[in-house]
């Protein structure tokens, strides 16, 4: 065989090689761009994967709508003489803050109206949104010397409730405006038996205030009235047992504070819960004795 077929064989076979060591080499680099591409695809894909179960997990907490609503405080800046004065002032301001204290003024959903009255009603237009307004105000409250006269819890709830016109009553007017619904809740501190010039005068006052809560509370289911005897004394209220009334003594303010906070909004998601037989959805039907 002459050389020159030698030498063609072997270009030939040359060229094979190296064809299919150039096919090898784009077949590696073909695998390796496509496992860079897998991985880089498993990454965002798990990435994403996980951002979207974490958003999905994400728990959303809604605050339980709050009413609109008006709480009057009535209480006696009236005073005997100036050796009750100091105690008088100091054991009004102790509990009307113990009261307000712990009640719920988140949102601006409740507001407070300060009553202030001693042998007559003292006229105040003031509301207060907050504790240490609240506070501040009662504490610059100017007290009144009695001198021969006696403080008058009737005059205090005559004049919010107007009893002989309910629907003209102030505490209707006064909450239309501000209320999501017709609720009033009005609280009257009694003042102590040291302000009147001799027990039997308290007692007839708390008679005649019972008969007034006793006709509201049996005309207007949506009013809420509760009484803090600071004379330790709710007998003689003489007040029936009814839904929406509360009488008590300092010691029972924490229950009467219950009951004086913001109602949850019922809307039309949501609904009272009704038992057999039927009971009013309002406050308790008890009312708190003195111990």
């Amino acid at each position: 065989m002459d050389s020159w077929e030698y030498d063609l064989r072997d270009e030939t076979y040359r060229r094979r090689n190296g064809k299919r060591r150039i096919a090898i080499i784009l077949a590696v680099v073909v695998v390796v761009c496509l496992v860079i591409v897998g991985i880089i695809l498993a990454i965002t894909l798990g990435t994403k994967k996980k951002a979207d179960n974490s958003s999905s997990t994400t728990v959303t907490t809604t605050e339980t709508p709050k009413r609109n609503e008006v709480l009057s405080i009535a209480y006696n800046v009236g005073y005997r003489d100036n050796t009750t004065l100091q105690q008088t002032q100091n054991d009004t301001i102790k509990y009307i803050t113990e009261l307000t204290k712990d009640l719920d003024f988140s949102g601006n959903h409740l507001s407070i109206v300060l009553i202030t009255y001693a042998d007559k009603v003292i006229p105040n237009n003031n509301s207060y949104n907050n504790l240490s307004d609240v506070v501040n105000a009662i504490t610059a409250t100017k007290w009144v010397p009695l001198e021969d006269k006696n403080p008058s819890q009737e005059a205090a709830v005559t004049s919010y409730f107007h009893p002989t016109k309910l629907d003209n009553s102030r505490f209707v007017r006064s909450i239309e405006a501000a209320q999501d619904q017709s609720e009033a809740k009005f609280c009257l501190f009694s003042p102590p038996i040291s302000a009147y010039a001799k027990e039997d005068d308290f007692k007839n006052d708390a008679r005649a205030v019972g008969t007034i809560i006793n006709n509201v509370a049996a005309q207007s289911q949506t009013a809420y009235i509760a009484v803090v005897s600071l004379a330790n004394n709710t007998d003689d209220y003489n007040l029936k047992n009814a839904s929406n009334v509360m009488a008590g003594t300092p010691t029972d303010i924490p229950a009467i504070q219950n009951h004086l906070n913001p109602d949850a909004l019922l809307t039309t998601t949501q609904a009272p819960i009704v038992t057999n037989p039927p009971t009013t959805t309002h406050k308790s039907d008890t009312t708190v004795q003195p111990t």
